[in-house]
Formats: structure tokens, sequence, C-alpha cells
């Protein structure tokens, strides 16, 4: 894959560049003027600009494993006002494992979520509309899945992964939970609505839910409580 060549190249430039006794050869002697020193563009920067690359981040499974997040801009889109990006992750073979398409990521993170020996992949994902999607993903048997079920991963105000501090459980060992608010947009006097999700073993399932004003009322009377 020709990306997945020159991303590895990339890694070990800036290896070398790091761990190099010598110091760098990237300033130009006093005879060289300010224009001479500007104008070559530095060639990282212009292959990853030529293959489309907007951000790269690595999925560190353990000691022995990484996978490699790549999102790239294509430029184009079929509809009007769709994003123009497609992500995809691959593994150290060059082998894609997982991929969305037209697609603009909000954000990108690994945790801890099911308390296990490794992280999970978290993407907030966007395509266009007013409502983001949730993705937990996890690596299992040189696959990567998904935790959460697609028609439960949409939210339109916030998502919350938290772990649980409830009676009974353990927050060091028991698996985060999930909150999703959604609602008609904050100006809307239409009632936001919190989704709970908690993991059964195998992926998370909806468990209840209950009113963000009710929650944020509830907070505000501790809050007051606390500070007489």
């Amino acid at each position: 894959m020709k990306i997945y060549g020159f991303l590895l190249a990339v890694l070990y430039i800036a290896c070398v560049l790091a761990c190099s006794t010598e110091p760098a050869n990237t300033l130009a002697s006093s005879s060289q003027s300010q224009d001479q020193i500007a104008t070559p563009p530095d060639v990282t920067i212009q292959r990853l600009l030529d293959e489309k690359v907007a951000a790269f981040y690595k999925w560190k499974i353990d000691s022995k494993l990484t996978l490699f997040c790549i999102l790239r801009d294509l430029g184009k889109s079929e509809f009007p006002g769709e994003p123009t990006s497609t992500f995809s992750i691959i593994d150290e073979k060059g082998r894609q494992l997982y991929k969305l398409d037209n697609v603009d990521i909000r954000s990108i993170s690994t945790l801890f979520i099911l308390r296990d020996v490794k992280p999970q992949l978290v993407v907030d994902a966007n395509w266009g509309g007013r409502e983001n999607s949730l993705k937990i993903l996890d690596y299992q048997k040189d696959r990567v899945v998904e935790l959460l079920d697609k028609e439960d991963q949409d939210y339109s105000v916030c998502a919350f992964i938290k772990p649980q501090f409830r009676n009974g459980v353990n927050p060091s060992e028991e698996p985060y939970e999930v909150l999703l608010t959604r609602g008609i947009g904050l100006p809307s006097p239409d009632e936001k609505r919190v989704n709970v999700y908690r993991y059964s073993g195998k992926s998370y399932e909806l468990k209840g839910e209950f009113s963000q004003k009710l929650l944020d009322n509830y907070i505000e009377q501790l809050i007051k409580k606390s500070i007489r």
C-alpha cells in the first residue's frame, strides 16, 4: 500500500532525526539569504500533502502490535455539504481492518474502557448532519469491531464515557458506561434525554434513559447543599 509505505518512511525519518547526535542540518549558513531558506518545501510535509493525509494516529494495542489510523481528505463528495474525508485503520502489514467513507472525524482517542489489558479506540464522527456518531472500537482476533450498535451510536447534544461509581461495583474493574444525550438543538425548549449504555460482555446495551434537566437540577441541589 503506497500510503502505508510512505508513513513508515516518515516514522523512520522522525526517529533518525530524534536519535542523531549531530545537529540537524536545517539551518542555512550566514551567506544564504532568507529567501533561499524558505523556498524549498519540507519533503515530509509535501509528501503528506500529496497523499492527502489530513491526520495520522497510532493505536497501540500492546507492546507487539500497533494499528495505524489515517484520515485522508479526497476533496470530493457525491452530495453538497457531505464530508470529503476517508478514515481507515490498517495493521503493520498494510491490511485495511476498518474504513469510514465521506466522514468528518471530530476527535479520536484511546481509553481502557473495558478495564482490560488493551485499550479501545473512541472515534467521534460526523457525516455532515446535526447528529454525531460515537464509535467505540475494539481489536479482537485480527479484526476491528464496534462495541456500540450502529442504531445506538448517534447523539445530537453530547457524549460522555465515564467510570461507574454506583453501589455494588468496583470502578477500577467495571467497564465504563456510555451516556449519549439526544434532542433537538440547544436553543429548543424540547426535552433532552440521556441514554445510558453498559457493557454486557460482548457489546454495549441500552440500560435506561432519563431527563437531562432532572439530572442537572439534582446536581444543582447537591452543589447548594455542599456550600451551606
